[in-house]
């Protein structure tokens, strides 16, 4: 299976915000139509009434499928981005944060499957926790923004 990278990510996110928008677009000329139609009370010369309230059920179906997807790929370049970031962090400091855990990791490798994944969730909830004291005490967030090309 091939990994997406975070630039494939970043371009799937930007064409479903791109849609998204055209759809929001599409259906808020729609609206105007309707509206326009409804206060000449004249339907004769373009669509009528019920095909725009048609046309309008569909838009909003399709900008609320297309808001999902969009929602979704950007949840997927968060993701990548993060997972990106802490492997980064465990390259340069994976070896102290296993010395942290070290009495949950301790003979990690030769356990049974169901041992290690035990294990494994503990070392995520000292971690989560740890993460958790840390932000209450109000430590400074610091952001390094690394260029990404595309």
């Amino acid at each position: 299976m091939n990994e997406i990278t975070l630039a494939q990510s970043f371009n799937t996110c930007q064409k479903n915000k791109n849609t998204w928008l055209t759809r929001k677009n599409e259906l808020a000329e729609a609206e105007r139509e309707f509206q326009e139609l409804f206060a000449t009370g004249n339907d004769s010369d373009s669509r009528s009434l019920q095909m725009l309230r048609d046309i309008i059920d569909v838009k909003k179906w399709e900008v609320n499928r297309t808001a999902g997807c969009y929602i979704r790929a950007h949840e997927d370049m968060q993701r990548i981005s993060i997972r990106n970031r802490l492997d980064d962090f465990m390259v340069s400091h994976g070896a102290k944060q296993a010395a942290a855990l070290a009495p949950e990791l301790m003979g990690y490798h030769g356990q049974h499957s169901a041992v290690k994944q035990c294990v494994m969730q503990h070392s995520v909830e000292y971690l989560r926790e740890a993460l958790q004291v840390w932000l209450a005490r109000g430590e400074k967030l610091i952001i390094q923004h690394r260029t990404v090309n595309y």
